[in-house]
């Protein structure tokens, strides 16, 4: 069975998210700051994606394609 993992993204913060896929949350807000986008750990997903002007999905594939 196939599970959306990409569903409740946006209500989680950064760092729950690194958390769960075992990645540094230091490298992820260094990388959305090379792509220009401004994040913290304690942001939720779609905040950080709506600032993007993205949807939690399009960042998640921004940051998962680039680590």
């Amino acid at each position: 069975e196939h599970v959306d993992r990409t569903a409740d993204l946006g209500k989680r913060t950064l760092k729950e998210l690194c958390a769960e896929y075992e990645v540094s949350v230091k490298d992820v807000v260094a990388l959305l700051k090379q792509h220009g986008i401004e994040a913290s750990p304690n942001l939720t997903f779609r905040a950080v994606a709506k600032s993007a002007g993205m949807n939690a999905a399009e960042l998640f594939a921004l940051v998962s394609s680039n680590l």
